[in-house]
């Protein structure tokens, strides 16, 4: 059912490792500030088109290719443009994304009607030609998590503007427990900076006076 989707949605996106927002999160967390401020951090990172946005990126992206017959030539395109392939990849996996997989699952069975069935053959296309004319590269990339979950809420019925939000209602449980784990054995997270700029250069030297 559309309930049993919507949860099971909500549970694959609730944690996943020290990704930018939970990291945001944690880093205003070691600071003792409110967790009010960490909470609002972390929604500020997920607003991030490389990050919480990436779902509707890709939605938009199905919406631009219009249709299966095109997502090869939006592909090749794509490719020779150095543009992003919206949902396609993740620092975390070298392979696949184990998430995607039921996610898709999830699209395919709640896309019945014509326009979202319509959109999620667009990215299986998507998905398939990207993976075909980037096969000779060492790293392959698949879909990840995002990349079919804009179909999934389109078809719940949740209008895109709201796509980041529905991600926040489920990732602040994860955000939370960051915050409570890092207040048990706190210590203020300062990373390390290595400057490589230019060396420091030699004062310039000064005239002597020349006595006449």
């Amino acid at each position: 059912t559309a309930v049993d989707i919507l949860e099971g949605m909500q549970i694959l996106q609730l944690d996943h490792g020290f990704n930018a927002s939970t990291f945001t999160a944690r880093v205003v967390t070691s600071t003792l500030a409110p967790t009010s401020s960490a909470l609002s951090a972390a929604m500020g990172a997920l607003y991030g088109p490389l990050h919480g946005t990436a779902d509707q990126g890709a939605l938009e992206m199905a919406l631009e290719v219009g249709e299966p017959q095109r997502a090869a030539q939006f592909v090749t395109d794509c490719l020779a443009q150095g543009r992003l392939v919206m949902g396609m990849g993740h620092r975390e996996y070298r392979v696949v994304d184990s998430r995607a997989k039921i996610i898709k699952g999830m699209a395919e069975q709640i896309a019945t009607e014509f326009a979202h069935r319509r959109l999620f053959n667009t990215l299986s296309a998507v998905e398939a030609a990207f993976v075909e004319q980037t096969s000779s590269k060492k790293r392959t990339l698949r879909a990840n998590l995002e990349f079919y979950k804009g179909v999934v809420l389109l078809a719940l019925g949740i209008p895109k503007e709201y796509f980041t939000a529905t991600f926040a209602a489920s990732r602040i449980f994860g955000w939370l427990s960051h915050v409570v784990e890092q207040r048990q054995d706190n210590r203020i997270i300062r990373p390390a900076a290595r400057y490589v700029g230019p060396a420091p250069r030699q004062p310039a030297r000064q005239p002597q006076a020349v006595n006449g």
